[in-house]
């Protein structure tokens, strides 16, 4: 929010985006006085003339702000464009940051902008308005930035719109804060939105309260419907561990190297895990489990023959009596491939692929088994029944949609 005082009886109050016309002020005499309230917890003042003469094309000015009440030697630097309506010759002049950055790392920044440096708490609600010097306005702009008590990154532009990269500031006792930096512009077209993300994150949106660590000593809160960011020292082997805080239950490790989703097992209970591996970004969502989040359900419509199941390359088995179903999940996350392994008292073991439907029988020919989708569940059927095994899959197929379409949107635009 921002106060205009022309001569001492003539003031006026904007919010942010507002306008207001001003009818009787002599730019060749007086000057005007800007006062932004309450940012960064103090308001700034600045007082300047607007020009007398205006061009038609944009005349961009700084204008330097200083604490209003406060002999601190800080400064806050914001651009002025001056512009005439062709239409209508009425001259407007618009004061706005040309980049608002935006810290949701979770921990205080620091910018590095030619011998300036500018402070980003981590808890500041809204952006840090920055703007360049006058005779660096129209150049290439380029900064670093410090995370914590690291070193400074090495410099980068944030001029192009849409850019996206990786950004690393090094520290003494680690290797690195890893940050994503994006480049978007802004509703208000004057104004580029500059936002530095960690690299790595934890999205809770599970109903369980849990902690997070790479190395089953350093644990970090992840409460349910909240994010936290990562920082992970070992990026080589870049594993996590989950901890249930209901329970003090520890997962298996998962992997933080590639893509992938798994219902993971801790203690007695289970959640599932999403992990989106991009080339800006490591995004491990957790969500309570679903139908279709399991790997497999197993039938076993043996008579009288018991199931022993397992993971492959996994020494640990499962046993389903004649019968039954269960849903089964990975015991060990990081052996792959991840395929499952099963057998009976009168068959060997089968290592079945579950990522595609297949019709298959043990070598004797006595059991048969089926694996398809059911909607989104995986299922296996096991049966002495050929014909069912074989009329499970068919009906499966039936209803298999002949194409899928993915429809993605960023924002909906209505005038």
């Amino acid at each position: 929010e921002s106060k205009n005082r022309i001569k001492e009886e003539t003031t006026c109050s904007l919010k942010a985006g507002e306008t207001h016309n001003l009818y009787h002020i002599n730019t060749k005499s007086n000057k005007i006085e800007v006062v932004i309230k309450n940012y960064l917890n103090q308001d700034w003042t600045c007082v300047n003339r607007i020009p007398h003469k205006w061009t038609k094309d944009n005349q961009i000015e700084i204008w330097t702000f200083r604490p209003l009440n406060s002999s601190e030697e800080a400064f806050l630097d914001l651009a002025v464009d001056f512009v005439t309506r062709d239409e209508s010759q009425m001259r407007t002049a618009t004061l706005f940051a040309p980049f608002w950055m935006v810290n949701r790392t979770g921990l205080p920044l620091t910018y590095k902008v030619g011998e300036n440096y500018i402070h980003h708490p981590f808890n500041l609600s809204g952006p840090i308005l920055l703007c360049f010097k006058s005779k660096n306005f129209f150049s290439k702009k380029k900064l670093s930035f410090s995370i914590a008590n690291s070193k400074f990154s090495d410099s980068f532009s944030i001029d192009a719109i849409g850019n996206q990269g990786n950004v690393i500031a090094k520290d003494k006792d680690r290797v690195g804060y890893c940050t994503s930096v994006s480049i978007e512009l802004s509703s208000f077209s004057l104004s580029k939105i500059v936002t530095i993300s960690p690299f790595y994150s934890v999205l809770n949106k599970s109903s369980f309260n849990v902690d997070v660590s790479e190395d089953k000593e350093t644990w970090i809160e992840v409460k349910s419907r909240s994010t936290q960011p990562l920082w992970p020292t070992d990026t080589k082997q870049c594993l996590l561990y989950i901890r249930l805080q209901i329970n003090s239950s520890i997962s298996q490790p998962i992997s933080l190297k590639d893509s992938s989703s798994l219902l993971l097992k801790i203690g007695n209970r289970i959640i599932n895990v999403h992990i989106d591996v991009t080339e800006y970004s490591v995004v491990v969502q957790l969500t309570n489990s679903f139908k279709g989040s399991a790997p497999v359900r197993i039938f076993n419509f043996l008579d009288g023959i018991t199931v022993d199941y397992g993971q492959y390359l996994v020494s640990h088995r499962n046993r389903l009596p004649p019968m039954h179903s269960t849903y089964f999940t990975w015991h060990e996350p990081l052996i792959t491939p991840r395929n499952l392994i099963w057998s009976t008292t009168a068959s060997e073991e089968i290592i079945t692929e579950l990522d595609h439907d297949a019709l298959g029988k043990t070598e004797e020919g006595d059991i048969f088994w089926a694996t398809f989708l059911d909607g989104k569940q995986r299922v296996m059927v096991i049966t002495q029944d050929q014909n069912l095994a074989q009329n499970t899959l068919q009906s499966s197929e039936l209803f298999k949609p002949s194409f899928e379409v993915e429809l993605l949107l960023k924002g909906i635009g209505i005038s």
